[in-house]
């Protein structure tokens, strides 16, 4: 959720007749397995905007995939000046239906901090959720999102004098890596 509030509607949850709902407020998201019923309905007085990461692949035999979620993103994010300049926090790994692995961590990079180009063997995508970061020769703000493919060099630094925040997902498929 990157503003506003929605009520996450989960149907498959519920006693007869009745609506489970999770609310979901910025800076929280949910993960769900593939073919998990779910609705969202916007919730309070302002627009909800949210981002929706979704892919498809042939399934994998996988036992104990990933299963339902609701997350803060930066549980660990309240980060100041002297600590870390880059630091990141685990939110879930492991397998899903169609991936190897799903990784999601959340990231916080200080002031003038970043790290240097490296190339991944998985896709990798991002998204902003406070301050800017420069990557790929481009300046992205909260609520955009990065996609890097798989073998492409990125790196990442925070151009500004204040705190970035952002969410990785590391979509990790067939092969090992």
């Amino acid at each position: 959720m990157l503003s506003g509030e929605a009520d996450l509607i989960l149907p498959q949850d519920l006693a007869p007749g009745e609506r489970q709902r999770r609310r979901l407020k910025k800076g929280e998201f949910v993960y769900y397995p593939s073919h998990f019923a779910h609705t969202l309905e916007a919730a309070g007085e302002t627009t909800a905007n949210y981002l929706m990461l979704k892919w498809y692949a042939p399934p994998l035999n996988h036992e104990n995939i990933l299963s339902f979620g609701h997350y803060p993103l930066m549980s660990a994010g309240g980060q100041t000046q002297g600590q870390k300049k880059f630091q990141t926090h685990l939110i879930f790994e492991g397998p899903t239906s169609c991936l190897k692995k799903l990784h999601a961590h959340a990231t916080v990079l200080q002031p003038g901090a970043g790290y240097a180009p490296h190339a991944d063997p998985y896709d990798v995508a991002i998204v902003v959720l406070e301050g800017d970061v420069e990557t790929l020769g481009r300046r992205a703000a909260a609520h955009d999102a990065i996609i890097y493919p798989a073998g492409r060099p990125h790196g990442m630094r925070n151009p500004t004098n204040k705190l970035a925040k952002y969410i990785v997902f590391e979509f990790h498929g067939r092969r090992l890596g």
